[in-house]
């Protein structure tokens, strides 16, 4: 898997470790959701604490526990990126 981060549309460089470390954390977070099938691009937008999951362009609809779970593994593992702060909005992109 690849992933592609991104803070207001602009590219952040990701080193191979943290590239993969992204990729795995992003994609096993939502591997148990509905709809998320062997997917070939995920894209996630974070926005303060709203995050939009979209699988091979279709929306990902989840809520109540798995909300809860998705966006905070998601915000805690994008907080310590370098090149990122609190109120941009960020965009990682998954490729298998």
């Amino acid at each position: 898997m690849k992933a592609k981060a991104f803070s207001n549309n602009q590219e952040i460089k990701l080193n191979p470790f943290i590239e993969e470390y992204v990729a795995e954390v992003f994609a096993a977070a939502i591997r148990p959701l509905k709809g998320v099938d062997n997917p070939k691009v995920i894209e996630f937008v974070v926005k303060g604490r709203k995050i939009d999951i979209k699988v091979d362009d279709k929306q990902v609809e989840f809520h109540g526990f798995a909300k809860v779970i998705v966006t905070d593994t998601l915000i805690a593992t994008l907080k310590h990126l370098k090149g990122f702060s609190e109120e941009d909005e960020k965009k990682i992109v998954i490729e298998s």
